[in-house]
């Protein structure tokens, strides 16, 4: 058995690092800023979905999931 409590520290500290490092490289990005907003919330996706516990959710919860990434998605979009 795994202990969660160490697996929710490195996903902390994964998250720290990725907000950390976002701002230069959103600055140096030569890209729309919904394209960056696209790409950000794909990889984030992409690096946190194996840890997460979509099998054990029901369908309305998947799509309430689906709805916040996609209002993150345009948030970054705005902001940026």
């Amino acid at each position: 058995m795994y202990d969660r409590r160490s697996t929710d520290l490195v996903l902390l500290a994964l998250a720290v690092a990725a907000v950390s490092t976002s701002a230069p490289l959103i600055r140096e990005a030569a890209a729309p800023s919904f394209v960056v907003a696209f790409w950000r919330t794909t990889l984030a996706t992409g690096t946190l979905g194996p840890f997460s516990r979509l099998a054990s959710t029901t369908t309305i919860e998947r799509r309430r999931i689906a709805l916040a990434g996609f209002l993150l998605a345009a948030h970054f979009g705005m902001w940026i």
